[in-house]
């Protein structure tokens, strides 16, 4: 679980690098095909069968929807309000999994979970009083390629003209 949320974490600031200058439906286009393509090569490596006659395909559409959705998004989000923020509010599908769970399925929550629950509507919550910082930091070290390009105001072509 650390290495996914570190993994996950380094997605988000690598995308807001790219997304400083490609807009977030290319990204997604690019991130969508390259999934296509790792879950095609593990079906053939792993599981080279279709399912059985019969077995329908609207779940498998509704996933590629929603997958569609979530990454375009996730992009949006990020490209406008900034990963950190992205991420907050990333915590609201939890919220809708819970009320998913509770009409759909039945499933009733410990007061342990209602307690998670609570923490997380007030986390999100709080993060619509976050105010964006005017003031970009500038990375030094290891992760310093991900900071977005530096262009002086002056240094722009055929200003001399």
């Amino acid at each position: 679980m650390i290495g996914a949320s570190l993994l996950y974490a380094l997605h988000l600031i690598i995308n807001q690098r790219v997304l400083y200058e490609v807009p977030a439906p290319t990204v997604t286009l690019y991130t969508l095909i390259s999934m296509a393509i790792t879950v095609t090569v593990a079906f053939l490596i792993f599981s080279p069968q279709l399912p059985a006659a019969g077995t329908p395909w609207w779940p498998l559409l509704a996933l590629a929807v929603i997958t569609f959705l979530a990454r375009l998004t996730l992009f949006l989000g990020v490209k406008n309000i900034g990963g950190l923020r992205t991420s907050i509010l990333g915590l609201g599908e939890l919220i809708v999994t819970i009320i998913i769970a509770q009409l759909w399925l039945g499933e009733r929550l410990s007061v342990n979970q209602w307690i998670g629950t609570f923490l997380i509507c007030l986390n999100l919550f709080l993060a619509t009083f976050d105010k964006p910082s005017p003031q970009k930091r500038q990375a030094h070290g290891f992760l310093r390629w991900l900071d977005p390009p530096s262009v002086h105001p002056t240094d722009f072509p055929f200003q001399d003209q």
